[in-house]
């Protein structure tokens, strides 16, 4: 496994400091112009990147960065060029953590074990699935070991109400803990009564990865004539 989440989370402890993750997807609108902006975070002080790659179907995705996506697949892109725009990123970035954040359909498609080694390849520290069910991964151990074979963190989504169980039941995982990430309202009125319990009970592992873009409102009428994007996958050069 790589080291980099785990070194920076131990320095930003030493100064009792928060993590500045920011989320983007690569190849938006160009693989130069990602590139670019890959650039301009780590020189604006990002401490790591969560890093998308689009698809055509976003579903845990909110409108803003499902715009994002359909430009840069406008535009070309596909999982290989944006693990090649990662690639370069980490030559010039050796140190910088990086979580990759993408749909099941982009790792079916190539196989696991061929995609969690690609990703690994081109410079992936973490990958966070938000389509793929704890269940699934219980049910299909293939996941969490194509993950470790090749050196990567494979992140797990746990709501923040739920319970004592679920939580311990993924201690070797890193989590991405988020309201959106639980069905149940959180607004001020009908928030859980467990919620506040379940954010505060003793130290978690810190997440490699802090963003994940709220639920958006229901498309599927305005982008049910676009086929899910399953063919796009190339072989990295």
């Amino acid at each position: 496994m790589t080291e980099r989440f785990e070194n920076l989370f131990a320095r930003l402890a030493q100064r009792r400091e928060g993590a500045f993750v920011p989320f983007v997807n690569l190849c938006d609108p160009d693989p130069e112009t990602s590139l670019a902006v890959l650039e301009t975070l780590v020189a604006s002080g990002a401490d790591a990147l969560e890093l998308g790659i689009p698809f055509s179907d976003p579903c845990a995705d909110g409108p803003v960065v499902e715009a994002s996506a359909d430009r840069a697949l406008a535009n070309g892109a596909t999982p290989a060029r944006c693990l090649d725009v990662l690639r370069r990123f980490r030559t010039a970035h050796p140190e910088t953590p990086v979580c990759l954040m993408l749909y099941i359909n982009l790792v079916a498609t190539p196989g696991v074990r061929r995609f969690m080694q690609a990703a690994a390849d081109a410079g992936a520290d973490a990958v966070l699935i938000p389509d793929l069910p704890t269940s699934m991964r219980e049910a299909e151990p293939e996941w969490d070991e194509a993950a470790r074979e090749a050196g990567l963190h494979l992140v797990a989504i746990v709501p923040p109400n739920a319970s004592q169980e679920s939580r311990d039941s993924r201690a070797d995982t890193p989590i991405c803990s988020r309201a959106s990430a639980s069905p149940a309202p959180t607004t001020p009125r009908a928030r859980p009564q467990n919620a506040s319990s379940a954010t505060s009970r003793g130290p978690r592992p810190r997440p490699p990865c802090s963003a994940l873009a709220s639920p958006r409102p229901s498309t599927s009428g305005a982008r049910s004539k676009r086929a899910p994007q399953a063919s796009s996958w190339a072989p990295p050069s």
